[in-house]
């Protein structure tokens, strides 16, 4: 059945079914499909509002099911623990004032070393203050040649004429004398003798003694004259790397109490010394080393530790192009023993046995075995390297290349050790008996220092 447009009416019958519009004809079939009406403007703001509500992005999301109720409650409990942790922070001062504090201690710690190091600078300044004044010059006066006749009537006055100025350190004061200790090269020739002190005034010097192997010399001036001495420390608790500060006048009055610094380089060197200027070496000083300066005026001066305590006598140095800082000082025991002998008796009695020698130590093996021909565990003794002519050694029939080992049974394992015995414990009028090896052969020998009397 068709309809045509022109000629029938269809009449509209209206039914809704989920919000559309239904159109039948006049036997209420269903005509064609249903065409959306016109949404009214109030239907069209209520779907826009509704519209938002249906979308699943603005949707919450419902609780799981299978995580435990427990740890609901632990994450407000964790949140309550990080607020109280911000407001403890914020309300302790301390936390921030803990750098601060500490960079402060570092600094203080830091300052502390550079206090210690003026004290020490105060402390060695006081110390070569109070030793100089117990310093002094040692002026060897002799006299010109007399003349005669009408030489005498065109030659200049006579006067003394200073022959060399050395150093000297005052050690002692009894109620009438004050003793100076120096070196004897110093003094040796002098005529007359004076002192010039620190403070500049000249005194008159009386020679109470001298030793010639030491190089050592006692002068005793007023006592009156003097305020003050120097100490003595123990030389042999003195270690190499000490400061050593020489003091003295070297080149001269001109520049009486000069100062010069180093350290101890070395103890118990064995030097070679010419005592009666011969060309040929005749003694070996035991001395102590240091880089200290000493120059010609400064023998017979102090070489003192930075405490101020006399270590040594400025003694020698050696003097070549190629050699700096080699300088050597008598020690102070050394000197203590020799000027109690030179205050009693004026001289030095000692037993002296006319060798010259070496630590056998110093000897290569080869040379200890093939040329000495010494038993393997023979290492240590001292080595005869030369015999004085019409010696106590040469009368006993001592030879070089004799190997002392034993002085009055005592073992000898060094020349120090040798020189010590020889000169301060044995009897310079006692019979000595000699162990030696020669030729791989151990001897005994007597010398009687009575023989040649």
């Amino acid at each position: 059945m068709k309809f045509d447009k022109t000629e029938k009416i269809i009449i509209p019958r209206e039914g809704y079914k989920r919000n559309k519009r239904l159109f039948y004809d006049e036997n209420e079939q269903l005509i064609g499909k249903p065409r959306p009406t016109e949404k009214q403007p109030e239907e069209q703001e209520k779907q826009t509002v509704e519209k938002p509500q249906k979308q699943p992005s603005v949707k919450k999301s419902k609780p799981n099911k299978n995580v435990p109720k427990w740890l609901y409650l632990l994450i407000p409990l964790l949140g309550l623990l990080l607020i109280g942790a911000l407001l403890w922070s914020l309300s302790n001062p301390t936390s921030t004032d803990e750098q601060p504090k500490e960079q402060t201690e570092k600094t203080t710690t830091t300052e502390e070393p550079s206090n210690n190091v003026k004290q020490s600078s105060d402390d060695l300044e006081e110390a070569i203050q109070h030793a100089s004044k117990s310093v002094v010059s040692v002026i060897n006066v002799e006299k010109q040649q007399e003349t005669f006749g009408d030489e005498a009537k065109s030659a200049p006055q006579a006067n003394p004429e200073k022959a060399g100025v050395g150093s000297g350190v005052i050690y002692k004061k009894d109620e009438h004398h004050a003793f100076i200790v120096t070196n004897r090269h110093v003094i040796q020739g002098a005529e007359n003798l004076e002192v010039t002190i620190s403070n500049g005034k000249r005194h008159k010097a009386t020679l109470k003694g001298q030793d010639e192997w030491t190089d050592l010399a006692v002068l005793t001036i007023d006592a009156n004259a003097i305020d003050s001495t120097i100490k003595m420390r123990n030389s042999d608790e003195i270690n190499v790397g000490e400061t050593a500060i020489a003091i003295g006048s070297p080149l001269g009055q001109a520049f009486q109490g000069s100062v010069s610094r180093g350290i101890v380089s070395g103890l118990n060197r064995t030097v070679p010394v010419d005592t009666n200027n011969d060309g040929s070496d005749d003694w070996e000083a035991n001395v102590l080393q240091t880089d200290a300066a000493i120059n010609p005026g400064n023998s017979g001066g102090a070489l003192i530790d930075e405490s101020g305590k006399l270590i040594g006598i400025s003694s020698m140095k050696i003097s070549m192009d190629n050699v700096e800082g080699m300088n050597f000082a008598i020690p102070s025991n050394e000197v203590q023993k020799v000027v109690e002998q030179l205050e009693e008796n004026g001289k030095l009695e000692r037993m002296y046995l006319g060798v010259m020698s070496s630590d056998l130590s110093h000897i290569p093996e080869g040379t200890l075995r093939e040329v000495l021909k010494l038993p393997e565990d023979l290492r240590e003794g001292v080595l005869v390297s030369y015999v004085e002519e019409s010696s106590h050694a040469s009368r006993a029939g001592l030879k070089a290349k004799d190997v002392i080992t034993a002085l009055n049974d005592e073992p000898m394992k060094s020349v120090l050790q040798f020189k010590k015995y020889l000169y301060y414990e044995a009897n310079p009028k006692d019979k000595l008996t000699i162990t030696y090896y020669r030729d791989g052969k151990k001897n005994t020998v007597t010398v009687d220092p009575t023989e040649d009397e």
